[in-house]
């Protein structure tokens, strides 16, 4: 389980959307699938949930924008530019009511790194973290309603890139369903002057799909970074 509080989850009264995380102070990335109806060429009506710690749920929070590249809604295939942005406003006060300043960034934040071609090696373990649907347990899984609200990371090699779609990160993790949307992500450890260690956690895609152990994820690139951190259609 993860306790990370800037993996959040997407999701309506009805219906689980997939999960999500902070980017910055009002803006949450995810999967465009998770957000975006292309047979109706409609956004999904769901709250952007955090989620504490202790898995239980801190806050709601409805999208004021959403945005998905043209490239995703007017394309039949799924597996390309899959990713969005979600913006939200009134995000100043915290869980008290009391404003801070921080946004959704109190509750953490994600570093966001490129995926560069030459990365992929038998040594990358990547991360996926999210929060699973009640189908998306294993077999024999005794599910709750509690589970509904905890977090799951799934970690494994980074095995290379999709010989079919070069954007796509291929993986070996045991991720569910419920994932998508979720931050795919490497550690890295350093050690100061002091001989303290300190890590990091860098977003390098975003979870796609996955069948089994194989599992598959939109890499960032100089272009998607571009959209993600300079997106002015969300200011």
């Amino acid at each position: 389980m993860c306790a990370n509080e800037a993996v959040v989850k997407l999701s309506t009264s009805t219906y689980y959307r997939g999960t999500g995380f902070i980017i910055g102070d009002n803006i949450v990335a995810t999967a465009a699938h998770c957000v975006y109806d292309k047979k109706r060429g409609t956004f999904y009506d769901f709250s952007v949930d955090i989620i504490g710690e202790d898995g239980q749920k801190i806050k709601s929070y409805q999208p004021t924008s959403i945005h998905v590249p043209l490239e995703y809604a007017n394309n039949t295939d799924d597996s390309l530019m899959d990713f969005a942005l979600i913006y939200l406003e009134d995000v100043d006060k915290n869980e008290n009511g009391v404003v801070d300043g921080k946004g959704l960034t109190r509750h953490g934040k994600f570093n966001l790194g490129l995926s560069m071609d030459s990365l992929p090696s038998k040594n990358t373990r990547v991360t996926v973290c999210g929060f699973p649907s009640k189908d998306g347990y294993p077999d024999g899984y005794q599910y709750t309603e509690d589970d509904e609200l905890l977090r799951f990371e799934a970690e494994g090699n980074l095995v290379g890139y999709d010989t079919y779609n070069n954007c796509r990160l291929v993986y070996k993790a045991y991720t569910h369903g419920g994932h998508s949307g979720g931050p795919v992500y490497v550690t890295e450890t350093y050690t100061d002057k002091n001989g303290d260690e300190y890590s990091y956690k860098t977003v390098i895609g975003i979870h796609h799909s996955g069948s089994g152990i194989d599992n598959f994820g939109y890499r960032f690139t100089p272009e998607i970074l571009t959209f993600l951190l300079k997106n002015t259609q969300l200011k």
